[in-house]
């Protein structure tokens, strides 16, 4: 792999497992923020979804994803 990145998650690896995030809409309804599109969430709540992130990174997660999935043109 030529990729920087790739290079090192590869290196971490080899050291130990890498966690990610959990599941951002269960977390959202836990905040009284459930919706079908967690991604527009992004936009009305962005305090909240930073909140989330900023919980699973202090439970050690090492791994984030976009929270997107659904944002896209055949939404």
């Amino acid at each position: 792999m030529s990729d920087p990145a790739c290079r090192d998650i590869l290196a971490l690896l080899r050291e130990r497992p890498l966690l990610t995030e959990g599941a951002m809409g269960t977390m959202l309804d836990k905040k009284g923020l459930a919706a079908r599109n967690t991604a527009e969430r992004n936009l009305t709540h962005p305090e909240v979804v930073g909140e989330i992130h900023r919980e699973y990174l202090e439970a050690g997660s090492d791994i984030f994803w976009a929270n997107s999935f659904v944002a896209n043109r055949h939404m």
